[in-house]
């Protein structure tokens, strides 16, 4: 039995087609094998935060918030997650890859108890990650979505960033034009959230919290919480007046809100 030449074309193209989709889905990218790497690093992050006077554990959010490099200090790749699916996230890890060796950042950005357990460290901050200041002198926020982010947005570029690093020098950040998340949490009267980066290229030094809150959008207000995603020393500028200070950090520890730490065992296949 013969088959038409069109049938023995289509079947070779099939074929190809075939063992092309079965030779990309057996060598991943070195790029795509760095991302399963981080990923897996994250999943193995417990998180607690308090609710309701009880510690409960919290999910990791499904996918990295952001994914960056800073070859200047031989980061060659990092990206942030997030825990908390609902609302606010209660905090974020930074994984960072600098060839051999990688190092891991745990940031708060909540005020009621937050705590992790990644390997054999643990985390139990003192302290709050972030505190929130009403903003009673800015506009209130519009009523529709988009136009509303174009709002956040224009909002945070009042402000001016900079950061001063240990040995001295002055670096000024960028604000990124998107932010690395967004949210709302209607029963806490936070209408609409979001998290923006103030950047050294696009390493996050600063985080931006910006929330329109209130009982309804027709009454709500602005505010807006920092956080530090970085050891250098942070200013954050207003109507050429400091809005926002963080000191140098020379030695965070794992009480802190924020806490930089290396752990190899973290970090192994």
């Amino acid at each position: 039995m013969k088959f038409p030449a069109y049938a023995w074309v289509a079947a070779c193209l099939v074929a190809v087609q075939a063992s092309i989709g079965a030779a990309q889905e057996a060598d991943p990218t070195p790029s795509e094998l760095r991302l399963k790497r981080m990923r897996r690093i994250a999943e193995r992050v417990q998180v607690t935060v308090q609710i309701n006077e009880q510690m409960k554990q919290i999910s990791l959010v499904d996918t990295s918030l952001l994914r960056f490099s800073d070859p200047t200090r031989e980061l060659h790749d990092a990206t942030v997650w997030a825990w908390g699916t609902d609302g606010r996230p209660a905090c974020l890890l930074t994984v960072e890859l600098y060839g051999d060796s990688s190092h891991f950042e745990l940031i708060s950005l909540t005020d009621v108890k937050v705590a992790a357990t990644a390997g054999d460290r643990k985390w139990n901050p003192q302290s709050a990650g972030l505190t929130m200041q009403r903003m009673s002198d800015w506009p209130k926020p519009v009523k529709e979505t988009p136009l509303r982010l174009a709002q956040m947005k224009e909002l945070l570029g009042k402000l001016s960033a900079h950061e001063i690093r240990v040995n001295g020098k002055r670096f000024e950040l960028r604000l990124l034009a998107k932010p690395i998340h967004r949210y709302s949490a209607p029963t806490e009267q936070v209408l609409d959230g979001a998290i923006f980066v103030f950047a050294n290229g696009t390493n996050p030094e600063l985080l931006a919290v910006i929330e329109a809150c209130g009982e309804g959008i027709d009454s709500g207000t602005w505010r807006i919480g920092f956080a530090r995603s970085g050891a250098a020393e942070l200013h954050v500028v207003l109507d050429e007046h400091e809005f926002f200070h963080a000191p140098l950090d020379r030695g965070t520890r794992p009480n802190d809100p924020y806490w930089i730490f290396e752990d190899r065992s973290l970090a192994k296949e």
